[in-house]
């Protein structure tokens, strides 16, 4: 995880922000959730995961689910 980080650290710094926002919004498919949340301007917006429009989800209980 630790090479993913500066990985990410260096392309911020030579990609176009529409670019590195495009790349930001692929992590969570390439199963790299962790990185995608601390990239967020608000970590804690995906404390409930994301729909799937990609946006955050709403507040969920496990009472909901049944």
């Amino acid at each position: 995880m630790h090479a993913t980080k500066s990985l990410l650290d260096i392309l911020q710094v030579h990609l176009r922000v529409g670019q590195w926002r495009n790349l930001i919004d692929r992590l969570p498919a390439a199963e790299a959730f962790d990185q995608f949340s601390s990239s967020s301007d608000n970590p804690d917006d995906y404390h409930f995961g994301r729909d799937p429009d990609g946006g955050k989800a709403s507040a969920w209980t496990w009472c909901d689910l049944a």
